[in-house]
C-alpha cells in the first residue's frame, strides 16, 4: 500500500508548486539545466557559494531579501551589478556585512573561500568543481554533507538530492508513522525520490534532483 502514500505525496506537491511557485520552481530548474552543460565560472560559483552559506539555517524568504546586498558588501559584486573576480576585489569591510547579516562562521568562510580562489580560480575549480560531486565540495568552507549536495546541484549535478527538513515535513504530513523514512539520511532521501519517480506517471524519469527540488518548493510553501 505504501505506493499509494508516494503517490498522494507527491500529487499533492506537484499541485502546490503549480498553484503557488510554478514559475519559480521552473526557472530554478532551468538554472540548474543550464549549468549542468556549461563550465563552472568563478560569478556562477560565488553567487551560488554566497546563497547556500547563508541560507543554511534559515528560510529562503530571508536571505532573497538580502541577497544583492549580501554580494555588495562582501565585494563579490560592483555598485552596478557586475561581478568582481577574487583576483581584483579588495577585501570586504566586515562591519558592512554585519549590518546586513551578523555571523562570523558565515563571513569567514566566504572570506577565506575567496583568499584561496585569489590564489588561482582553474586550479581551484578543476581541484573541487569540475566533477560537481559533494565530496569534493566539502574541502570548501562551510560545506559539510548537506550543503555540498545543495551547491553541487545549483552547479548542475542533475541528479544530487539535499537531505533536508522539507523532506521530513512532507512525509509527516503524508507517510505511515511506521515507515521507514523519518530520518534525513542520504540513502533515504534518494530512495524516496526514486519511488516517487516510479509511483507519479507526472514525474516520470524525472532527474532525482528535479524530484527533490518540487519537493522542496511543496514543503516550503506547506510552511509559509
Amino acid at each position: 500500500a505504501l505506493p499509494i502514500y508516494l503517490e498522494t505525496m507527491a500529487n499533492y506537491a506537484w499541485e502546490v508548486v503549480h498553484r503557488h511557485c510554478q514559475r519559480a520552481f521552473y526557472d530554478s530548474w532551468e538554472s540548474i539545466k543550464y549549468a549542468s552543460v556549461n563550465p563552472i565560472t568563478e560569478e556562477a560559483f560565488f553567487k551560488n557559494y554566497l546563497w547556500c552559506v547563508y541560507v543554511s539555517g534559515f528560510s529562503a524568504k530571508a536571505v532573497t531579501a538580502n541577497y544583492d546586498k549580501l554580494l555588495l558588501a562582501h565585494n563579490l559584486v560592483d555598485s552596478r551589478g557586475f561581478f568582481i573576480p577574487a583576483l581584483h576585489a579588495d577585501p570586504p569591510c566586515k562591519d558592512k556585512v554585519f549590518a546586513i547579516w551578523k555571523n562570523h562562521a558565515k563571513f569567514n568562510a566566504i572570506f577565506d573561500t575567496r583568499k584561496r580562489v585569489k590564489e588561482g580560480w582553474t586550479h581551484f575549480r578543476k581541484t573541487y568543481l569540475d566533477g560537481r560531486n559533494p565530496l569534493d565540495i566539502q574541502n570548501i568552507a562551510f560545506m559539510g554533507p548537506a550543503l555540498s549536495r545543495h551547491l553541487a546541484r545549483n552547479l548542475g549535478a542533475v541528479n544530487v538530492v539535499k537531505p533536508d527538513v522539507h523532506m521530513l515535513r512532507l512525509a509527516e504530513k503524508f507517510l505511515p508513522k511506521d515507515y521507514e523514512w523519518h530520518e534525513t539520511g542520504m540513502d533515504s532521501v534518494e530512495r524516496l525520490c526514486r519511488r516517487v519517480t516510479d509511483t507519479c506517471i507526472k514525474m516520470d524519469s524525472w532527474p532525482l534532483g528535479k524530484v527533490d527540488l518540487l519537493l522542496w518548493y511543496a514543503a516550503a510553501t506547506l510552511r509559509s
